[in-house]
């Protein structure tokens, strides 16, 4: 079966090993989330998350965070942002369909 365009930038994701996908369930946005454990750096452990939006094969940010806490409020402000920008698109869309021609 041939892939779309969409299902290969999907796959072409950079994704660490033995991290975990966090989906939004009102929006395209994805996040994966995992731990860096360096003991050469203070602080030695870093909460990382890596987001996505739509279908696209570059992240939309890639951060680490010192706490679990952090690290969840940029998930959700990520979320968020998605889902306005989003509702904002359909919005547009929707605009442009009622719109007679000229």
């Amino acid at each position: 079966m041939k892939q779309t365009r969409a299902a290969k930038r999907i796959e072409a994701r950079y994704i660490p090993d033995g991290a975990k996908e966090i989906k939004d369930s009102k929006s395209s946005a994805v996040v994966y989330v995992y731990q860096y454990d360096n003991k050469t750096y203070k602080p030695s452990c870093k909460f990382m998350v890596i987001g996505y939006s739509a279908t696209r094969k570059n992240h939309e940010f890639h951060y680490y965070y010192t706490t679990e806490a952090e690290r969840d409020n940029k998930i959700q402000s990520f979320f968020e942002v998605v889902r306005i920008t989003e509702a904002e698109k359909d919005r547009r869309k929707q605009e442009r369909k009622n719109t007679p021609d000229h």
